[in-house]
């Protein structure tokens, strides 16, 4: 256990139970979120009535049992690397969200705050752990998340073959108007020209506007053109080099909307390197297998700078999308420089929600 200042405690077994212990133990008991202890191998010492409620699980079934055989979900690949973050104290995984897998198999999404236990000489000992069941709110917030991606969608293909080709046609028009008024030289033929121009150009912004509204709908190779037309840079660019490399062992099956967020995810991870790396070079990097998929965004710059309001936003909206489909985002240093985002999550459907 931990006392009130976060120092190191003996089991309750193994001595007298101070005030301020089992002040901790009482609220442990009846607040209505989970609360975990694990040592240092990831073996569950502690879990509250909340927890086992939850969870499904009799407290004999699971004490003592590593957590990651019993909780962690197949397709969460980054949950390992945050327990030795958690034990090396990074202050990166004192909050974290993730799934864990219930008795029946199904999950439940957690908002964790996370504390390093610490035994009184000052070396680490375990993890404590309260968590917050949010899968309701995850479930909504991804439900109306992806009904306004199909709403852009629909939008940006109505816009891109509906009132794009109006346009279209009207540019047509108005250029074979200034033909022939030119050839019967009327003084309008000028202004015909001028009419053609603007349309064409609200055809161009008509364009612009539904590649933003839906931007895998309009190209031809879905999201892995999407992602290589993203890292082409305009003809005069004199910024850092963007390259895209595609490493692909099997077909990508992910179902469009996870695949909408992957592009936003690449698309904000970029922009932020751009913006703040000082990189000479960029590698946007997509890896496919049969059992997942990964997206690095790689820069050489100067590595990960204090959080401002700006990129703590760009942040935040990735880490947000990952949580909502399921994935792992992943923000590390390189040295001396650089820094990596990377992104992954399990080709196959998730498991369903409680």
């Amino acid at each position: 256990m931990i006392d009130a200042g976060g120092r190191g405690m003996e089991p309750p077994s193994t001595h007298s139970t101070s005030d301020n212990e089992r002040l901790l133990i009482a609220m442990l008991k009846h607040v209505h979120l989970l609360a975990v202890m694990l040592d240092k191998d990831a073996k569950l010492i502690y879990c509250n009535q909340y927890f086992l409620d939850l969870t499904g699980w009799r407290r004999e079934e699971i004490l003592s049992r590593n957590w990651f055989q019993v909780f962690k979900p197949p397709e969460e690949y980054g949950v390992r690397r945050l327990f030795s973050d958690l034990l090396n104290d990074s202050p990166t995984a004192w909050h974290y969200e993730n799934p864990i897998r219930t008795k029946s198999g199904k999950l439940r999404y957690i908002r964790w705050n996370n504390t390093l236990i610490r035994h009184v000489d000052g070396s680490a000992t375990g993890i404590a752990s309260l968590g917050e069941d949010i899968t309701e709110s995850r479930v909504l917030e991804r439900s109306l998340l992806d009904a306004i991606t199909r709403e852009q969608r629909k939008l940006g293909l109505e816009m891109h073959d509906g009132l794009g080709q109006d346009l279209f046609g009207i540019a047509l028009l108005a250029t074979s108007l200034a033909t022939e008024t030119e050839r019967q030289g009327l003084s309008v033929a000028r202004e015909l020209r001028q009419l053609s121009g603007a349309v064409s150009d609200a055809i161009e912004t008509c364009r612009t506007i539904a590649h933003g509204l839906s931007p895998l709908s309009g190209v031809s190779g879905g999201l892995v053109d999407a992602l290589r037309e993203m890292t082409r840079m305009p003809r005069l660019w004199e910024g850092a080099a963007v390259k895209f490399e595609l490493i692909a062992a099997a077909p990508l099956t992910l179902p469009l909307n996870t695949q909408d967020h992957i592009y936003r995810i690449a698309q904000e991870a970029l922009a932020n390197a751009l913006k703040h790396s000082q990189a000479r070079s960029i590698t946007l990097r997509f890896m496919i297998d049969t059992a997942k998929t990964r997206l690095e965004v790689v820069d050489d710059g100067i590595g990960i700078p204090p959080v401002s309001e700006s990129t703590g936003t760009g942040l935040r909206t990735m880490q947000y999308r990952a949580n909502l489909i399921h994935g792992n985002f992943i923000r590390s240093s390189k040295r001396p420089g650089g820094t990596t985002i990377a992104f992954e999550c399990a080709q196959s459907a998730p498991q369903r929600f409680d």
